[in-house]
């Protein structure tokens, strides 16, 4: 086993590279456990050895198409098609004229049913991209639309589309890997089972030739022993049985080839059978889960736009741009905007406006401390706590006033205050 270049793929669209990554794995795992559902093919030692090597696997040699080796297979191919067309065996068992007629027919069935699933996946991916424009339109319509109500649903439109257009993309790629990878895949299996029918023609095809050389020594030997050359009787007599050996051989390995092919075909039409099926339960399943995500995404859409309970019919548009009721509108707004600008400016010329703003700067409607003491205490006293607090305030103002009276006896007098003040009686 090695590791061969599989093909070329552009380095400038690393999507595309993930994708074709992503199918060559999907495609290595299919075929390994095919191979490990054989009999014959799990016990295979190169089996085996790939599936428990931990080393890198050796770069192939001669796998250019322009090499020797690549050039040689080139001309095998070439012949062995030639061969194909030009030589025509004469069957005796009925049972492999049948089953490569439906062999051929089902082959060209599914090659049809392939090309169609591939048109398929590509719609699809389509539709999904033009589901995202629809989407991204919407979103932009919705910025800019003063109309709430129609915003409202043209976001809720963005959103579906956008919700849509990834399961349109999933479905897709569901398409793709459940569907289209099988049928791809049976398309090369039912070419390998042509080849091993063509392989049993060739053994035929041997075998036949042995026996017509077979014939013709036999024909050599009798004529060398009609006419007494003795020296090349015993030659010829090896050669006959050589080609006897050879004629056995060839009607060994056409029966055996012949006997493995019917139990292979038998055992691979089980297979296959059972892929199908497993594959359109699968496929059938994942679509079904699709569309009724569509469908519930769609009825939240509907339920989202009954709970607003909007009657749109009697709603008025916030803007009709274009129509002469918008024109007149804008008139009628700019007409109040300058009215209400040179209201304000000849207010401001009023000479009572000047002595107003006069008489406001110099601080003659402030309000007077009493007023405010007395605004204060009316709020502390409307709660139990403002109350208490209004108390407290209280108290300490008739002991600020007591000290203000005991400083002014205890303070010296001078000797004419006597006679300004009254005898106490």
């Amino acid at each position: 086993m090695t590791k061969i270049k599989i093909s070329s793929q552009s380095e400038g669209s690393p999507s595309n590279g993930n994708d074709f990554v992503e199918r060559r794995r999907a495609s290595l795992e299919r075929y390994l456990k095919r191979t490990a559902q054989h009999p014959v093919l799990v016990l295979d030692p190169d089996f085996r050895e790939f599936l428990e090597s931990d080393v890198e696997l050796p770069k192939a040699t001669s796998t250019s198409a322009l090499s020797s080796a690549g050039v040689m297979r080139l001309f095998n191919k070439v012949g062995e098609t030639v061969n194909k067309i030009t030589y025509k065996m004469d069957e005796t068992d009925p049972w492999f004229e049948d089953r490569l007629t439906h062999i051929e027919a089902l082959e060209t069935q599914l090659r049809k049913l392939h090309a169609n699933v591939e048109a398929m996946v590509a719609y699809r991916k389509e539709l999904s991209h033009l589901t995202n424009g629809v989407s991204r339109s919407a979103a932009m319509l919705s910025a800019c639309e003063d109309h709430n109500s129609l915003s409202m649903a043209l976001s809720h439109l963005a959103d579906t589309e956008e919700k849509v257009e990834a399961l349109h993309l999933e479905q897709a790629n569901t398409d793709f890997f459940i569907l289209c990878e099988l049928l791809k895949d049976y398309l090369g299996l039912l070419g390998s089972v042509r080849d091993a029918f063509h392989e049993r023609t060739k053994l035929f095809q041997h075998w036949q030739h042995s026996q017509q050389m077979l014939a013709k020594k036999r024909e050599a030997k009798a004529k060398m022993e009609l006419t007494n050359r003795s020296d090349k009787v015993d030659q010829a007599g090896a050669e006959v049985i050589e080609w006897e050996a050879k004629v056995e051989r060839g009607q060994e390995n056409f029966d055996k080839i012949s006997k493995m092919i019917k139990m292979e075909v038998e055992r691979f039409e089980k297979c296959r059978i059972h892929d199908f099926k497993m594959m359109f339960i699968k496929y059938l399943e994942n679509h079904l889960n699709h569309q009724a995500q569509v469908v519930k995404i769609k009825n939240f859409v509907k339920i989202v736009m009954a709970n607003r309970n909007i009657d749109e019919r009697f709603r008025k548009p916030r803007r009709t741009k274009g129509t002469p009721l918008f024109v007149q509108r804008n008139y009628y707004a700019a007409g109040i905007i300058a009215f209400g600008g040179l209201s304000w400016f000849l207010f401001e010329l009023l000479p009572g406006t000047k002595k107003l703003k006069k008489s406001q700067l110099e601080g003659k409607f402030d309000t007077p401390p009493e007023i405010q003491t007395r605004f204060l205490e009316a709020q502390l006293s409307s709660t139990k706590a403002g109350y208490l607090q209004l108390i407290s305030r209280l108290k300490a103002r008739e002991e600020a006033r007591e000290d203000e009276l005991y400083r002014d006896e205890t303070k010296p007098q001078p000797w004419y205050s006597k006679f300004f003040t009254q005898p106490e009686v």
